[in-house]
């Protein structure tokens, strides 16, 4: 079977498979029931990949690497079943994080978070749950947001607010379970 070869955008695709389709021999007076397969998923996943390329070599002249991996694959994230404390606040910039914590004789065993904000909100929860792991409850309550940033590499000032709103968030749930 000879299958169209397709380069350019999807209506290029889209008008030569008609075309191809509509020269392919029926038989018996019936639809074509030849199955042909073009993959637009290939293309579109080599444009989506350069995309994102160019926006991480961006993102990297103003974020660390750290910021950048716990926002691309972030840790901790989803609601906590059976927490022992949870707390949601809002920043002044609309970001919203809410925080689950799950513990075993005083000391942070489980936790997770949840948020609407964005990539330096989202680094900023998830660098926190992974300091706060396996914390005393009074060991996680003095964490700082500048610890916070430092253990992130650094934010733009304009970003730091992301850090202060997930130790307050944090200190927040655990001060609901003391």
């Amino acid at each position: 079977m000879n299958w169209p070869v397709v380069r350019g955008s999807t209506a290029t695709a889209r008008t030569t498979i008609t075309a191809w389709a509509a020269e392919t021999p029926r038989s018996s007076g019936r639809p074509s029931t030849r199955l042909f397969k073009v993959n637009f998923m290939d293309r579109e996943k080599e444009v989506f990949d350069d995309i994102e390329g160019l926006i991480l070599a961006d993102a990297r002249k103003t974020y660390s690497e750290k910021v950048i991996d716990h926002f691309m694959k972030p840790r901790n994230l989803g609601a906590l079943e059976n927490p022992d404390g949870f707390n949601a606040m809002s920043g002044i910039c609309g970001d919203t994080i809410g925080i689950y914590v799950g513990l075993d004789d005083g000391r942070i065993m489980r936790i997770s978070f949840v948020t609407n904000g964005c990539g330096p909100t989202i680094a900023c929860s998830s660098a926190l749950t992974c300091m706060a792991n396996g914390l005393e409850i009074q060991e996680a309550m003095k964490i700082t947001g500048k610890d916070l940033m430092e253990y992130l590499g650094g934010l733009p000032v304009e970003h730091t607010h992301c850090a202060e709103l997930a130790v307050n968030t944090l200190r927040s749930a655990l001060a609901k379970v003391l």
